[in-house]
């Protein structure tokens, strides 16, 4: 062995190795093994004399949606079942989806009593299964009358989101679910439909509003 690794081993073998041995079998052995260990994984030990706190990442929030309107008191009334958004041209000048007529969505539904709703708006992406599933109520109570979201674009306009991003409805037809999308386009209204099978995702960027039933805690 070179004579000068040896002197050294032998220089280090005596100061602080030998004092970690006598640390290692002290009353504290067992912390300083621990800060060994993570001194071995090139992990911090020893921070200020102390031994170092594992730092764990927060984890990321599951939450698609927040709550924009908590506290505010948004009503519609009650719906008979017999307004249709197919034959809504004149509330949305800007473009009327015609897959309104093609998916046959315009057929009379059952009345339904008068609601308060909420509205949120998407803080992280999804498809429609992880929007309105995030709110973990069976669908059902999440829909509204096409008449409800009509009445809702005529007496509530300043909860439609303010810059060309689409707010989202949920409907049904007979057994199928389906979405209205509506937004301006050069101050004018428009609206889309998708049946809720659609797997696109929307981005989480333009913070897509959601407009759904206020739920109660029975929900």
């Amino acid at each position: 062995m070179n004579p000068m690794l040896s002197k050294a081993l032998r220089e280090f073998t005596t100061g602080p190795l030998n004092q970690l041995i006598v640390n290692l079998g002290g009353q504290d052995g067992s912390q300083w093994e621990d800060e060994l260990n993570k001194f071995l994984r090139k992990e911090s030990c020893w921070v200020n004399g102390q031994a170092a706190q594992a730092t764990q990442p927060k984890p990321k929030s599951t939450n698609i949606l927040r709550s924009i309107s908590a506290g505010k008191d948004i009503s519609l009334d009650a719906s008979d079942g017999t307004e249709f958004l197919a034959d809504q041209a004149k509330l949305f000048p800007g473009w009327l989806d015609q897959d309104f007529v093609n998916y046959r969505t315009n057929v009379s539904e059952s009345p339904v009593s008068a609601v308060k709703v909420e509205v949120h708006e998407m803080v992280r992406s999804g498809d429609f299964s992880k929007i309105f599933g995030s709110f973990n109520v069976d669908l059902d109570k999440l829909r509204l009358s096409q008449g409800q979201i009509i009445q809702f674009v005529k007496k509530h306009p300043e909860w439609l989101h303010p810059d060309g991003y689409a707010t989202l409805f949920l409907f049904k037809v007979g057994d199928e679910f389906f979405v209205v999308l509506v937004g301006r386009s050069v101050g004018r209204l428009w609206a889309r439909v998708l049946r809720f099978s659609y797997v696109g995702v929307w981005l989480a960027d333009g913070r897509s509003r959601v407009v759904v039933p206020q739920l109660t805690l029975e929900s």
